[in-house]
Protein backbone atom coordinates (compact mmCIF):
# COMPACT_ATOMS: atom_id res chain seq x y z
CA UNK A 1 0.00 0.00 0.00
CA UNK A 2 1.44 2.99 -1.00
CA UNK A 3 2.19 5.81 2.41
CA UNK A 4 -0.25 8.77 2.17
CA UNK A 5 1.47 12.01 0.42
CA UNK A 6 2.34 14.63 3.31
CA UNK A 7 3.30 18.12 2.56
CA UNK A 8 5.46 19.91 5.33
CA UNK A 9 6.52 23.62 5.39
CA UNK A 10 9.69 24.85 6.97
CA UNK A 11 11.24 28.44 7.67
CA UNK A 12 9.90 31.46 8.10
CA UNK A 13 6.90 33.84 7.90
CA UNK A 14 6.83 33.58 4.36
CA UNK A 15 5.67 29.66 4.34
CA UNK A 16 3.76 30.63 7.81
CA UNK A 17 1.60 32.57 5.61
CA UNK A 18 1.70 35.93 6.42
CA UNK A 19 -0.05 38.01 3.31
CA UNK A 20 -2.16 35.36 2.35
CA UNK A 21 -5.64 35.58 2.14
CA UNK A 22 -7.36 34.32 5.62
CA UNK A 23 -7.93 36.15 9.65
CA UNK A 24 -5.58 38.91 9.68
CA UNK A 25 -3.48 38.27 6.96
CA UNK A 26 -2.27 34.89 7.69
CA UNK A 27 -3.44 32.16 5.20
CA UNK A 28 -2.27 28.74 4.19
CA UNK A 29 0.65 30.56 2.04
CA UNK A 30 2.32 28.92 -0.71
CA UNK A 31 2.83 25.25 1.25
CA UNK A 32 -1.51 25.19 1.55
CA UNK A 33 -2.00 25.81 -1.65
CA UNK A 34 1.11 23.57 -3.31
CA UNK A 35 -0.50 20.39 -0.96
CA UNK A 36 -4.14 21.44 -2.11
CA UNK A 37 -2.80 21.20 -5.82
CA UNK A 38 -1.04 17.82 -5.58
CA UNK A 39 -3.74 16.68 -3.41
CA UNK A 40 -2.07 16.12 -0.64
CA UNK A 41 -3.17 13.72 2.31
CA UNK A 42 -1.73 15.82 5.16
CA UNK A 43 -0.27 19.35 5.20
CA UNK A 44 1.81 20.30 8.36
CA UNK A 45 3.29 23.49 8.60
CA UNK A 46 6.26 23.99 11.04
CA UNK A 47 7.21 27.35 9.74
CA UNK A 48 7.24 30.55 12.38
CA UNK A 49 8.09 34.02 11.89
CA UNK A 50 11.50 35.40 12.62
CA UNK A 51 13.23 31.72 11.79
CA UNK A 52 16.72 31.66 10.91
CA UNK A 53 18.43 29.14 8.54
CA UNK A 54 20.20 27.57 11.69
CA UNK A 55 16.77 27.65 13.76
CA UNK A 56 15.35 25.40 10.91
CA UNK A 57 18.17 23.46 10.65
CA UNK A 58 18.35 22.84 14.25
CA UNK A 59 14.76 22.41 15.18
CA UNK A 60 12.72 22.27 12.37
CA UNK A 61 14.33 19.41 10.76
CA UNK A 62 13.65 16.86 13.68
CA UNK A 63 9.85 17.41 13.32
CA UNK A 64 9.92 16.95 9.30
CA UNK A 65 12.34 14.34 9.33
CA UNK A 66 9.50 12.23 11.79
CA UNK A 67 6.85 12.94 9.32
CA UNK A 68 8.71 11.54 6.32
CA UNK A 69 7.42 14.09 4.07
CA UNK A 70 6.52 13.55 0.42
CA UNK A 71 7.30 17.57 -0.20
CA UNK A 72 9.42 19.88 1.85
CA UNK A 73 8.84 23.76 0.90
CA UNK A 74 11.45 25.89 2.60
CA UNK A 75 11.18 29.75 2.95
CA UNK A 76 14.80 30.82 4.77
CA UNK A 77 17.18 34.03 4.35
CA UNK A 78 15.10 37.03 4.67
CA UNK A 79 15.68 37.26 8.63
CA UNK A 80 18.94 35.90 7.97
CA UNK A 81 20.52 39.37 5.77
CA UNK A 82 19.01 41.74 8.57
CA UNK A 83 20.97 40.73 11.57
CA UNK A 84 24.46 41.68 12.36
CA UNK A 85 26.08 38.88 12.42
CA UNK A 86 24.77 37.38 8.97
CA UNK A 87 27.04 34.90 7.98
CA UNK A 88 25.96 33.13 4.09
CA UNK A 89 28.52 30.45 4.70
CA UNK A 90 26.95 29.31 8.14
CA UNK A 91 23.68 29.85 5.95
CA UNK A 92 24.83 27.32 3.08
CA UNK A 93 26.08 24.86 5.66
CA UNK A 94 22.70 25.05 7.94
CA UNK A 95 21.17 24.19 4.26
CA UNK A 96 23.14 21.78 3.15
CA UNK A 97 22.11 20.06 6.30
CA UNK A 98 18.94 20.37 5.66
CA UNK A 99 17.91 19.16 2.10
CA UNK A 100 20.70 16.63 2.95
CA UNK A 101 19.04 14.85 5.61
CA UNK A 102 15.17 15.19 3.75
CA UNK A 103 16.07 13.82 0.54
CA UNK A 104 18.02 11.21 2.22
CA UNK A 105 14.48 10.28 3.56
CA UNK A 106 13.03 10.63 -0.52
CA UNK A 107 11.55 13.93 0.75
CA UNK A 108 11.08 16.65 -2.85
CA UNK A 109 12.71 19.40 -1.24
CA UNK A 110 11.89 22.94 -2.73
CA UNK A 111 14.22 25.83 -1.52
CA UNK A 112 12.59 29.41 -2.13
CA UNK A 113 15.13 32.14 -3.14
CA UNK A 114 14.94 35.91 -2.58
CA UNK A 115 13.53 38.55 -5.02
CA UNK A 116 15.67 41.88 -5.88
CA UNK A 117 15.16 43.51 -3.08
CA UNK A 118 15.28 46.96 -4.88
CA UNK A 119 11.60 45.59 -6.12
CA UNK A 120 10.79 47.39 -2.25
CA UNK A 121 9.58 50.87 -2.78
CA UNK A 122 10.10 51.57 1.10
CA UNK A 123 13.83 51.95 1.60
CA UNK A 124 16.10 54.82 0.51
CA UNK A 125 18.32 53.72 -2.70
CA UNK A 126 21.52 52.96 -1.02
CA UNK A 127 19.82 50.95 2.00
CA UNK A 128 18.28 48.65 -0.93
CA UNK A 129 20.94 48.74 -2.89
CA UNK A 130 23.56 47.45 -0.23
CA UNK A 131 20.83 44.86 1.07
CA UNK A 132 20.08 43.26 -3.07
CA UNK A 133 23.80 42.76 -2.36
CA UNK A 134 23.18 40.30 0.61
CA UNK A 135 20.27 38.60 -0.94
CA UNK A 136 22.47 37.91 -3.66
CA UNK A 137 24.96 36.01 -0.99
CA UNK A 138 21.84 34.70 0.44
CA UNK A 139 20.62 32.36 -2.23
CA UNK A 140 24.61 31.92 -3.99
CA UNK A 141 24.11 30.12 -0.11
CA UNK A 142 21.05 28.69 -0.42
CA UNK A 143 21.20 27.88 -4.29
CA UNK A 144 24.65 25.48 -3.36
CA UNK A 145 22.82 23.98 -0.20
CA UNK A 146 19.84 22.47 -2.50
CA UNK A 147 22.98 21.34 -4.65
CA UNK A 148 23.98 19.20 -2.33
CA UNK A 149 21.85 16.13 -3.95
CA UNK A 150 23.57 16.14 -7.13
CA UNK A 151 26.86 16.33 -5.44
CA UNK A 152 26.82 14.25 -2.12
CA UNK A 153 28.61 10.70 -2.64
CA UNK A 154 26.05 8.01 -2.75
CA UNK A 155 23.26 10.59 -3.60
CA UNK A 156 21.39 9.03 -6.75
CA UNK A 157 18.21 7.77 -5.97
CA UNK A 158 17.21 9.90 -3.28
CA UNK A 159 14.79 12.60 -3.02
CA UNK A 160 15.45 15.55 -5.46
CA UNK A 161 16.33 18.91 -4.64
CA UNK A 162 14.73 22.36 -6.27
CA UNK A 163 16.25 26.13 -6.22
CA UNK A 164 13.27 28.52 -6.92
CA UNK A 165 14.64 31.15 -8.08
CA UNK A 166 12.45 34.63 -8.39
CA UNK A 167 15.85 37.03 -8.90
CA UNK A 168 15.07 37.58 -12.79
CA UNK A 169 11.40 36.67 -12.11
CA UNK A 170 9.37 39.76 -13.98
CA UNK A 171 6.25 38.45 -11.89
CA UNK A 172 8.74 38.71 -8.68
CA UNK A 173 8.47 42.76 -8.85
CA UNK A 174 4.49 42.66 -9.61
CA UNK A 175 3.03 44.92 -6.76
CA UNK A 176 -0.49 42.44 -7.09
CA UNK A 177 2.25 39.81 -5.65
CA UNK A 178 3.29 41.66 -2.40
CA UNK A 179 1.49 42.58 0.92
CA UNK A 180 0.92 45.90 2.03
CA UNK A 181 4.01 45.55 3.82
CA UNK A 182 6.13 45.22 0.82
CA UNK A 183 8.35 42.16 2.42
CA UNK A 184 5.62 38.99 2.17
CA UNK A 185 3.61 38.03 -0.40
CA UNK A 186 0.24 38.90 -1.06
CA UNK A 187 -2.55 36.59 -1.84
CA UNK A 188 -1.72 36.36 -5.60
CA UNK A 189 1.80 36.05 -4.55
CA UNK A 190 1.81 33.21 -2.64
CA UNK A 191 -0.70 31.50 -5.10
CA UNK A 192 2.18 32.51 -7.96
CA UNK A 193 4.74 31.04 -5.25
CA UNK A 194 2.41 27.78 -5.86
CA UNK A 195 2.08 27.04 -9.11
CA UNK A 196 6.11 27.80 -9.93
CA UNK A 197 6.46 24.79 -7.23
CA UNK A 198 4.13 22.74 -9.23
CA UNK A 199 5.62 23.76 -12.19
CA UNK A 200 9.54 23.01 -10.92
CA UNK A 201 8.32 19.76 -10.06
CA UNK A 202 5.70 18.78 -12.61
CA UNK A 203 2.61 17.73 -10.98
CA UNK A 204 -0.41 19.17 -9.32
CA UNK A 205 -2.71 21.96 -10.89
CA UNK A 206 -4.06 24.97 -9.28
CA UNK A 207 -6.74 25.75 -12.29
CA UNK A 208 -9.81 25.17 -10.50
CA UNK A 209 -11.71 24.43 -6.94
CA UNK A 210 -9.23 26.52 -5.06
CA UNK A 211 -11.11 29.20 -2.98
CA UNK A 212 -8.48 31.31 -1.59
CA UNK A 213 -6.80 31.61 -4.60
CA UNK A 214 -8.93 34.31 -5.02
CA UNK A 215 -8.06 38.20 -5.14
CA UNK A 216 -9.20 39.26 -1.62
CA UNK A 217 -9.55 43.12 -0.95
CA UNK A 218 -7.17 44.12 1.24
CA UNK A 219 -7.55 47.12 4.03
CA UNK A 220 -6.06 50.76 3.29
CA UNK A 221 -2.62 50.45 3.48
CA UNK A 222 -2.48 53.74 6.13
CA UNK A 223 -5.09 51.97 8.47
CA UNK A 224 -2.70 48.46 7.95
CA UNK A 225 0.50 49.88 8.73
CA UNK A 226 -0.54 51.63 12.09
CA UNK A 227 -1.82 48.44 13.42
CA UNK A 228 0.49 46.40 12.47
CA UNK A 229 3.61 47.86 10.53
CA UNK A 230 3.97 50.29 13.30
CA UNK A 231 3.76 47.68 16.50
CA UNK A 232 7.00 45.53 14.25
CA UNK A 233 9.14 48.41 13.55
CA UNK A 234 9.16 49.65 17.52
CA UNK A 235 9.80 45.61 18.38
CA UNK A 236 12.52 45.72 16.21
CA UNK A 237 13.76 49.22 15.62
CA UNK A 238 16.27 48.59 18.64
CA UNK A 239 18.33 46.46 16.21
CA UNK A 240 16.94 47.07 12.76
CA UNK A 241 17.94 50.51 12.68
CA UNK A 242 21.18 50.40 13.66
CA UNK A 243 21.53 47.37 11.51
CA UNK A 244 20.86 49.40 8.58
CA UNK A 245 22.95 51.87 9.35
CA UNK A 246 25.54 49.47 9.81
CA UNK A 247 25.24 47.54 6.76
CA UNK A 248 25.16 50.79 4.96
CA UNK A 249 28.06 52.27 6.44
CA UNK A 250 30.67 48.84 6.28
CA UNK A 251 28.63 47.33 3.47
CA UNK A 252 31.10 46.71 0.43
CA UNK A 253 34.08 45.98 2.70
CA UNK A 254 31.92 43.05 4.26
CA UNK A 255 30.47 42.25 1.47
CA UNK A 256 33.21 41.36 -0.90
CA UNK A 257 35.07 39.94 2.55
CA UNK A 258 31.90 37.83 2.83
CA UNK A 259 31.59 36.64 -0.82
CA UNK A 260 34.72 35.65 -0.88
CA UNK A 261 34.26 33.63 2.10
CA UNK A 262 31.56 31.84 0.58
CA UNK A 263 32.93 31.04 -2.46
CA UNK A 264 36.23 29.92 -0.75
CA UNK A 265 34.11 27.11 0.97
CA UNK A 266 31.74 26.12 -1.74
CA UNK A 267 34.52 25.55 -3.88
CA UNK A 268 36.30 23.34 -1.07
CA UNK A 269 33.23 22.39 0.03
CA UNK A 270 34.27 21.80 3.41
CA UNK A 271 31.35 21.31 5.13
CA UNK A 272 31.29 21.12 9.28
CA UNK A 273 28.48 18.72 10.68
CA UNK A 274 25.96 21.03 12.19
CA UNK A 275 24.00 17.61 13.31
CA UNK A 276 20.44 17.92 14.14
CA UNK A 277 18.80 19.01 17.18
CA UNK A 278 16.82 16.52 19.68
CA UNK A 279 14.06 18.69 20.25
CA UNK A 280 11.39 19.51 17.94
CA UNK A 281 9.62 22.93 17.59
CA UNK A 282 7.22 23.89 20.22
CA UNK A 283 4.61 25.06 18.21
CA UNK A 284 3.22 23.35 15.15
CA UNK A 285 0.82 25.04 12.83
CA UNK A 286 -1.32 22.04 10.76
CA UNK A 287 -3.89 22.75 8.36
CA UNK A 288 -5.92 19.64 6.72
CA UNK A 289 -5.91 19.92 3.28
CA UNK A 290 -8.43 22.09 1.67
CA UNK A 291 -11.83 20.17 0.55
CA UNK A 292 -14.23 21.04 -2.44
CA UNK A 293 -16.32 23.16 0.19
CA UNK A 294 -13.71 25.18 0.92
CA UNK A 295 -13.22 24.85 4.77
CA UNK A 296 -10.18 25.37 5.69
CA UNK A 297 -9.21 24.99 9.62
CA UNK A 298 -5.94 26.28 11.48
CA UNK A 299 -4.95 23.97 14.59
CA UNK A 300 -2.43 25.01 17.43
CA UNK A 301 -0.82 21.82 18.89
CA UNK A 302 2.28 22.06 21.69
Amino acid sequence: MQRPSTVVGMGDSVCYGIGDFGADWIGPSWVGRFAHAVRADRLVNLATPGQRAADVARHQLPAALLLQPTFALISVGGNDLLRADFDPVSMWQHTQTVVRELTRSGTVVLVLGLPQVQAHEFLPRAVRAALNERADLVNTALRAGVAVTNTSPGSRGIGKSYFVDLWDDPNAADPRHWHIDRMHPSANGHDYLARTACALVRTGSLDAGLPVSAIAEQPPRVRWLIRNGVPWLLRRSVDLIPQALMTLAFHQSNYRRMQQRLLTAITSDQVDDYGIAERPPSTINSWPVMNDDASLAKNTAA
